[in-house]
């Protein structure tokens, strides 16, 4: 995250980088539900 605001970061892939963003949050929500869903089955 660091690299992209050494310089402007609006000049560089706004779109890929609120891409990345969505598609982590996503891994995120993903990886909590399993986890919850494991502690109601298991």
């Amino acid at each position: 995250m660091s690299l992209f605001k050494s310089s402007d970061p609006e000049k560089h892939g706004d779109k890929g980088m609120s891409l990345l963003k969505g598609l982590f949050i996503l891994a995120m929500l993903g990886i909590i539900a399993a986890v919850v869903l494991n502690q109601f089955i298991g």
